[in-house]
């Protein structure tokens, strides 16, 4: 990777080799005005350009992939509307900032946590079609989703003294288990048998500092381990490298691939691309971060916003020392 700079030290463009170009510009107050993604043949590949009222906040979003959005704010600079083509968001608060109610596409996921939310003091204990049960540090235990013609999907949350989650167990019973470093990072996630006796598959962190670089994941599943490598510019991440190891004790990689990855305003991933210049992963996500992706995919990542690691198992975002409910937008 090679980097651009102008005089106050704003990143121009990021050159991935030969195959990709990410150019930014920025307006006279210093915020990204926009982005664009060049491929190998100079092809533009995505364009994306944001616009902003005077006091900095974002109203405006233009991207070639998602089309263009539009947000409405309060006084307070609080999102309350997100207007696009064939999708809306809406939120409402109270006058300490606590959501009071959100609604997104029934076709996105978390749909069965948009309506209204009620509160006991600041801890949530329901939102639409799904309730919450808590300890007495605040801390979620219970996560349930009300389900037509089905019986709820309850999810169960176990924490240590340090607030760590330390297990999990998720709708159909499998129960997952995680450790921590004498640091507090999060350095191992199992997915454990149906006895709870064995370990049936496994995912390792490697960590630089706060920052997660690295995990490996041997499983079953899959023949050999995969491991996810991330280079990152401060909490913004700027590629993933995926190597397929042999399944025998050398741990030699087998394959190997290279993915750049582009990060919105506020530094979430949105697209990763291929040294092809193919976008083999590109995103759709409300705007507090509960995300899917197209099915055509042929990449992945669990990053999501700087610092979060997203776990299908539990819903929520590992955030180092705390966990985030995307679908409430709630440590």
């Amino acid at each position: 990777m090679t980097f651009t700079h102008d005089a106050t030290g704003r990143e121009q463009e990021r050159t991935f080799g030969d195959a990709l170009t990410l150019a930014s510009t920025w307006d006279a107050a210093g915020r990204l005005s926009s982005q664009r993604l060049i491929g190998c043949d100079r092809t533009s590949l995505n364009m994306r350009t944001y616009t902003y009222r005077a006091d900095g906040h974002l109203t405006g979003l233009e991207d070639n992939l998602n089309g263009p959005h539009r947000f409405d704010l309060d006084g307070a600079g609080r999102v309350t509307r997100v207007t696009a083509v064939n999708w809306n968001e809406s939120y409402a608060y109270d006058a300490a900032g606590n959501q009071t109610a959100a609604d997104w596409p029934s076709s996105h996921p978390g749909h069965e946590t948009t309506g209204h939310r009620s509160y006991t003091g600041t801890t949530i204990t329901r939102a639409g079609q799904t309730r919450y049960e808590h300890d007495a540090a605040g801390r979620i235990t219970l996560r349930q989703k009300t389900r037509l013609s089905r019986k709820p999907a309850t999810w169960l949350y176990e924490w240590d003294a340090e607030n760590r989650m330390t297990a999990a167990v998720t709708p159909d019973g499998t129960r997952w288990r995680y450790r921590y470093d004498p640091l507090g990072r999060r350095i191992a996630k199992e997915r454990l048998s149906d006895d709870h006796g064995t370990v049936v598959e496994e995912t390792r962190f490697t960590w630089d500092g706060i920052t997660l670089c690295e995990q490996t994941t041997t499983t079953a599943d899959l023949p050999r381990p995969v491991v996810l490598t991330w280079d990152h510019q401060g909490l913004r991440p700027l590629a993933q490298t995926e190597r397929i190891l042999s399944a025998d004790s050398s741990q030699r990689t087998v394959d190997e691939r290279f993915l750049a990855i582009v990060t919105n305003v506020i530094g979430a991933p949105t697209e990763l691309v291929d040294e092809t210049g193919s976008v083999a992963w590109h995103t759709r996500t409300t705007l507090w971060g509960t995300t899917t992706w197209a099915r055509r995919s042929t990449a992945y990542t669990p990053l999501r916003f700087p610092g979060q690691y997203y776990d299908p198992e539990t819903g929520l975002h590992h955030n180092h020392h705390r966990h985030y409910d995307p679908e409430t937008a709630r440590y």
